[in-house]
């Protein structure tokens, strides 16, 4: 089971099992920083969005991960995060953003 991820009781999470049974990921991330720009045009400063490993699987199999609110949900592939849902008035902006691992 060495290297496998784990909830925080100590346990393989059954999707991550799953998943890596099947071939198709390895250990996940817990936490990233998700860069969110701002408006096209506004020379404003980015966003950076906290999200953490959540127990949904993406389309297409894959972790899903999600902010505080649960109002954001990505898939995140290397330091490309994909946006799954966002909240209203966010639309089709960017729909791959930059993701860095946490600690």
């Amino acid at each position: 089971m060495e290297g496998r991820p784990r909830s925080r009781a100590g346990r393989v999470l059954p999707r991550d099992r799953a998943l890596q049974d099947a071939g198709l990921a390895g250990p996940a991330q817990r936490r990233y920083a998700v860069t969110l720009p701002g408006p096209v045009g506004a020379h404003a400063r980015p966003t950076v969005l906290l999200v953490h490993l959540s127990d949904d699987v993406a389309p297409g199999g894959g972790h899903v991960w999600t902010d505080g609110s649960g109002r954001w949900r990505l898939h995140i592939d290397g330091q490309a995060a994909t946006v799954l849902s966002a909240p209203a008035g966010y639309g089709d902006r960017h729909r791959v953003l930059h993701a860095v691992p946490m600690p």
